[in-house]
C-alpha cells in the first residue's frame, strides 16, 4: 500500500519530509519513489548529489521493508554500502526505482 508506506517514511525518517519524497508504485518486486528537485537542488538549479543518493538508498531499504512486512518477517536493515555514479545534472524532479532480481543470494 502505497500510502501506509508514504505514512511510514514521513514519521521514522524526517529528511523525507524536507525532500518532499513520495511514493509512486511497490510491486512484490520493484519499487519507486520521486522527489521535487526544488526541494531538492543545489547551487546550480540540479539535482543535489546528497539527495540523490538518499533518495536511491531510500527506495533500496523501502524495498526490502515491504518484503519483510509481506513475509511477516522481522529484522533490522543497514545500509552498509552504497555507491553512485552521476552520468548527467538531473535538471528536472527524479525518482528512483529498487528491483529485485531473479539470482540466488548465494550468487551475489
Amino acid at each position: 500500500d502505497t500510502q501506509a508506506l508514504q505514512d511510514y517514511l514521513l514519521r521514522q525518517f524526517p529528511l523525507t519530509q524536507a525532500m518532499a519524497v513520495t511514493v509512486e508504485d511497490i510491486t512484490p518486486d520493484a519499487l519507486s519513489l520521486a522527489a521535487l528537485l526544488a526541494q531538492n537542488s543545489n547551487h546550480q538549479q540540479t539535482l543535489f548529489g546528497g539527495s540523490g543518493v538518499t533518495l536511491c538508498i531510500l527506495a533500496c531499504w523501502s524495498l526490502l521493508y515491504c518484503r519483510l512486512q509481506a513475509a511477516a518477517l522481522a529484522g533490522d536493515i543497514v545500509i552498509q554500502r552504497q555507491q553512485m555514479d552521476y552520468q548527467r545534472p538531473a535538471s528536472a524532479d527524479v525518482w528512483a526505482e529498487a528491483q529485485f532480481i531473479d539470482e540466488p543470494l548465494a550468487t551475489l
